[in-house]
């Protein structure tokens, strides 16, 4: 297509235009698309690479909004963007119901004990981790539980070590007790 009959895509066969776009120019993709409403008649196919392109660019609550166009986006990158987007209630809600039905989805469990952790939610990461087999558990994870606890002050250390002792190092545990 030449450059004049491509734009005049845009006007008669705006999803074509998109398609075309979304494989040669996703920034321009990403232009055309931030006022067009999610789901957009004839743009349904190209939802998911739609969703993608904006979480390339950092538009994650965009990106969500795609992904919801009865389009199959995988359930960790959803959870990574209500994570960017500090939709805390509804990544939880994502995760549980995913759990819901693939209770042994330590790949999905890690991911959300690390989101956790970013969060600075270290009880929660490890409420998480406790409820794993600790042969599942990312070793990173437990690595980062362990520096944490380490840093909080004296009081929530023991509270941490009664509840989780072991997920904790020995050392760690030492150090608390005496």
């Amino acid at each position: 297509l030449n450059s004049n009959s491509f734009e005049e895509k845009k006007e008669t066969d705006f999803p074509y235009y998109i398609k075309l776009l979304l494989a040669n120019d996703t920034k321009k993709a990403y232009q055309e698309l931030r006022n067009v409403s999610p789901c957009y008649k004839g743009l349904e196919n190209e939802a998911v690479q739609i969703a993608y392109n904006f979480a390339d660019f950092g538009a994650f609550a965009k990106a969500l909004e795609w992904s919801k166009c009865g389009v199959d986006v995988p359930v960790e990158k959803r959870m990574e963007w209500y994570f960017e987007t500090n939709q805390l209630k509804e990544l939880k809600k994502v995760y549980k119901e995913h759990l819901s039905k693939n209770p042994k989805d330590y790949k999905i469990k890690n991911h959300m004990a690390t989101l956790m952790l970013y969060s600075s939610d270290v009880l929660g990461a490890a409420e998480i981790v406790m409820g794993m087999p600790l042969n599942k558990v990312d070793s990173n994870i437990l690595k980062a539980i362990d520096r944490e606890v380490k840093e909080m002050d004296l009081k929530q250390q023991t509270t941490f070590y009664k509840l989780y002792i072991e997920l904790l190092e020995p050392s760690t545990t030492k150090e608390i007790v005496s």
